[in-house]
């Protein structure tokens, strides 16, 4: 028994000690994430239409001082509109910049909250790609930090997309995604 709770306690001290390291000032890390999204809509109890997208969205991080995270986002979905008299396809490209700032709370796990920005084009059907969509969003979430260099990453953001002048919209997403630390 004493020898288990010697190694546990070793092991808790370890683990402190990385989770640490990952949020200090020079830290890269790459991550990500793929989410699948499925909906049949109906009007008066008859299908209506479906809707499935799918997204990738990589991104690349660095800690420009202890706690603080500057991220380069970059993403492509596909929307397919199942209309019942016609299918159309909307496919999307975005890049974005964002800060975060980290709180240290625990060995293994740091809370975060932050900001950013997107710049989006759509094309549906393969036509030319729209002008430019703007989105600027606000997150808060919790890097779970599963082992030295890996963690996962569930998330809430609140975000607000301008399409022209005329014309925006706004939304809730949760989220989860997975970082690779390089320390």
């Amino acid at each position: 028994m004493k020898t288990t709770l010697a190694i546990v306690v070793l092991f808790l001290a370890f683990v402190e000690t990385q989770a640490q390291e990952q949020i200090k000032r020079g830290v890269y890390s790459f991550g990500g994430s793929v989410s699948y999204s499925y909906s049949r809509n109906y009007f008066d109890d008859q299908l209506f239409y479906k809707i499935s997208t799918i997204t990738i969205s990589p991104n690349v991080t660095y800690f420009i001082v202890d706690n603080v995270e500057l991220s380069a986002s970059f993403g492509y979905s596909q929307t397919d509109y199942d209309l019942l008299v016609r299918d159309n396809k909307l496919r999307t490209l975005s890049s974005g910049l964002g800060l975060r700032y980290y709180f240290s709370a625990s060995n293994t796990l740091a809370p975060f909250i932050g900001a950013g920005g997107l710049v989006m084009w759509n094309t549906l059907m393969g036509g030319a790609y729209s002008t430019p969509q703007w989105t600027y969003n606000v997150i808060g979430g919790l890097e779970i930090f599963v082992a030295q260099s890996v963690a996962i990453e569930p998330s809430i953001s609140y975000s607000k997309i301008r399409t022209d002048s005329d014309a925006s919209s706004i939304g809730i997403q949760f989220g989860i995604g997975a970082k690779y630390f390089i320390l």
